[in-house]
């Protein structure tokens, strides 16, 4: 890093400590490592590709990502979700819908979507949300979870609540 770049990157760090010392939004723009698994049994995942983001402002984190795998083998169990950077915060009655773009997901139904799970799975040793995958039958509309499928490419968007100690 340029001598140049690292001036500004400190300039901008103090800028933000005093912003929040002077109680102004904290906002964060990070990344972070998106996986796959099962609810139960996670399995072990061969990636293809594992891309995320996120804009945090306060209490409200701006998910989104791309997450392709090969093959899954460890017989996972249970639905098929996408792991979060954080834990929803448990709101009374909220469900909270996540967009997915999906190929060669192999299920029954037309259409698939997403939705932000109020439990949390355990990645690294830190509780963090999920998106279960859901499955839209073509003809009723009914909805069920996927559970783990072998290969697909997957792009998620999720608006979310979550603790500001998060």
């Amino acid at each position: 890093m340029s001598a140049e770049l690292e001036r500004r990157v400190r300039a901008l760090e103090t800028q933000l400590a005093g912003f929040r010392s002077a109680g102004r939004p904290r906002y964060v723009f990070a990344t972070y490592t998106p996986t796959y698994r099962g609810t139960g049994t996670a399995g072990s995942v061969t990636y293809t590709q594992q891309i995320g983001r996120y804009v945090r402002l306060n209490e409200i984190a701006i998910v989104w990502g791309r997450i392709a795998w090969s093959n899954v083998t460890g017989s996972p169990t249970g639905d098929g979700i996408i792991t979060l950077p954080f834990a929803l915060r448990s709101v009374t009655n909220l469900v909270i819908a996540a967009t997915l773009s999906a190929d060669s997901l192999d299920f029954t139904g037309a259409y698939v979507s997403g939705i932000v799970n109020t439990s949390t799975v355990s990645v690294s040793g830190v509780n963090v949300g999920y998106i279960t995958c859901i499955a839209h039958a073509a003809t009723t509309g009914n909805a069920t979870a996927i559970g783990v499928v072998t290969a697909a490419d997957v792009k998620f968007t999720a608006v979310m609540p979550i603790d500001d100690t998060a």
